[in-house]
């Protein structure tokens, strides 16, 4: 019996939600951790970095993590 990738890739596709993981890691673990960071720094720079850098940095990461899950189920449903 044969396995049919490209229907296996679909309920993947379909049932797990890579982008969504990715994006809760970032919110939930990632700015936590750096917020933390900067906050326990007598630093006040990397106060100001952060609250300029991080919204940006989180905007793209995200729009890349769609962008290549995209891709990979559409590269890999296509083969």
């Amino acid at each position: 019996m044969k396995v049919d990738k490209t229907k296996i890739l679909e309920i993947v596709g379909k049932n797990l939600n890579l982008g969504g993981l990715f994006a809760d890691v970032l919110d939930e673990v990632l700015e936590p951790v750096l917020r933390d960071f900067v906050e326990d720094s007598a630093n006040p720079y990397d106060d100001m970095l952060l609250a300029a850098a991080y919204p940006i940095l989180e905007r793209e990461l995200k729009a890349k993590v769609e962008e290549a899950v995209n891709k990979l189920f559409a590269i890999e449903a296509a083969e």
